[in-house]
């Protein structure tokens, strides 16, 4: 968000317009959902009746797969004729190269000129959550709560920009920061869909990050157990205690 020309919210919409969701889950290999919002839809039916939902996602900003779409952007941008820029990728778990030459190739569609350079896990990581001085990255990140703060606690506002914290970023305008603190705040189901509704809309409007996809989970159990409250952070739990006799 701070650094040129990805300061320029033309180019980080176009960028937004040119990555082909469906691609890219190929890329990566492995079963997933397209995701468009920094909320998953689960999270927030977790908070209201479908419809109410429905009507939430119906608004927010645009940000499907289109090349006419993509190139208007940059057109309206700083740097129209386009420009080059570093996309780091590692073995880590939480990167991967074939995501990030797709990428590359995808944003080369509208002229931004993507190089990927495949460096150690730790050099990639702190690049990101160190002094936010990487351009550009793709990682898939995990939390510890289906609660509809999960991600946003981590990857938005201002507390979590200085070194070793998550939010990649740097995005932590004030307006953020009064919603995250809402959302913890509030007791009403209704009052905190409204205040994530407006935490999904600023982050689709102002686009410090792309929401890609949504990792499917799957889990084989013997029929005389029962695991009622699974999910894909089990490991962060003791789920061992979550298993039940039927």
């Amino acid at each position: 968000m701070t650094q040129a020309p990805w300061d320029d919210i033309h180019v980080r919409r176009a960028a937004a317009h040119a990555l082909n969701r469906d691609a890219l889950i190929t890329a990566f290999g492995s079963p997933a959902t397209p995701l468009t919002t920094i909320i998953p839809r689960g999270p927030l039916d977790d908070l209201g009746d479908p419809q109410a939902v429905d009507g939430i996602l119906a608004s927010m900003p645009d940000q499907e797969y289109s090349l006419e779409k993509a190139r208007a952007e940059m057109a309206r941008s700083a740097h129209p004729d386009g420009f080059s820029t570093t996309l780091t990728t590692s073995s880590s778990g939480y990167a991967s190269q074939p995501v990030a030459e797709a990428i590359a190739g995808m944003l080369g569609e509208i002229g931004i000129d993507v190089e990927v350079k495949v460096i150690d896990p730790a050099t990639w990581l702190r690049g990101f959550t160190g002094e936010k001085q990487a351009p550009i990255q793709f990682t898939t990140i995990n939390i510890p709560s289906t609660d509809p703060n999960g991600f946003p606690s981590w990857l938005l506002g201002s507390k979590n920009i200085p070194a070793g914290g998550w939010n990649f970023a740097a995005y932590g305008p004030p307006t953020m920061d009064t919603l995250l603190a809402q959302g913890t705040a509030e007791a009403d189901n209704a009052r905190r869909l409204a205040t994530y509704a407006d935490v999904v809309r600023m982050v689709g409007t102002d686009v410090p990050y792309v929401p890609l996809f949504s990792l499917g989970y799957t889990m084989a159990i013997s029929p005389e157990f029962d695991w009622p409250g699974f999910n894909g952070n089990y490991a962060r739990t003791t789920w061992q205690t979550d298993v039940v006799a039927r």
